[in-house]
């Protein structure tokens, strides 16, 4: 526009402002025409002037906030397989260990009592008790002979000696011969071979584990006679 200068105390005059003078807008003048505008204004020194002439429109376009929409795409999760197989159990054969010497077999011996009773019959040597480690003598009419007979150490015509102590007697049970050489375990309560052709003691018989009887004895026990079973070493 136009800068048109004034005198201070009279109306706009139509001198140009000077350059480098700054303007204070004052506001539009009275009866300023429509479409054609008269501003005032003063300087830094203090003169009035009116600004005449038409307002330039703006021709900037005002900034605008953008509005369009974001296209790419958000990173998703990868939905890929993984792939490889996963590590398996070896199945290899195990490799055993080499063979060796083994260990020596214990030579300790044992020690302690064994417990509990052993089962099953006592094996009898020929027409005899040899081997065993005694005899239960049981059911004898003469109950005193009845008892366990265990070795005593001694032999008599080549067969043990068994000997049952009973308060102050002791009972043997052991192999004779009578006088016609005939020959039976014998329960008796001393150690001698008959003279004659019967035996001595209570009771007799021709195996120590056989049917014991009180016949042909000299002085026979109170039937009935016993029943002699194997009993293990005390």
């Amino acid at each position: 526009m136009d800068l048109m200068q004034r005198h201070p105390d009279s109306d706009f005059a139509n001198s140009v402002v000077p350059p480098g003078r700054l303007l204070v807008f004052l506001g539009y003048a009275n009866g300023s025409p429509p479409g054609d505008p008269q501003i005032r204004a003063k300087d830094s020194t203090g003169e009035f002037f009116a600004l005449t002439g038409v307002l330039p429109t703006p021709t900037t376009t005002p900034v605008e906030t953008p509005t369009a929409t974001p296209t790419a795409t958000p990173s998703e999760t990868p939905t890929a397989t993984p792939s490889g197989t996963p590590s398996e159990t070896p199945t290899a054969t195990p490799v055993e260990p080499s063979t060796g010497t083994l260990p020596a077999t214990p030579t300790a011996t044992p020690t302690g009592t064994p417990t509990g009773t052993p089962t099953g019959t006592p094996t009898e040597g020929a027409g005899t008790g040899a081997g065993m480690g005694g005899y239960q003598v049981s059911g004898a009419g003469t109950a005193a002979v009845n008892g366990v007979y265990t070795p005593n150490g001694n032999t008599h015509n080549g067969e043990p000696v068994y000997a049952y102590a009973n308060g102050d007697t002791t009972y043997y049970l052991y192999y004779q011969v009578n006088d016609d050489n005939e020959y039976a375990w014998a329960i008796n309560n001393s150690i001698a071979d008959s003279r004659d052709g019967v035996f001595y003691g209570y009771y007799q018989c021709d195996t120590i584990t056989g049917t014991w009887t009180n016949s042909n004895m000299y002085s026979p026990g109170t039937a009935p006679a016993p029943t002699v079973t194997g009993t293990p070493a005390a």
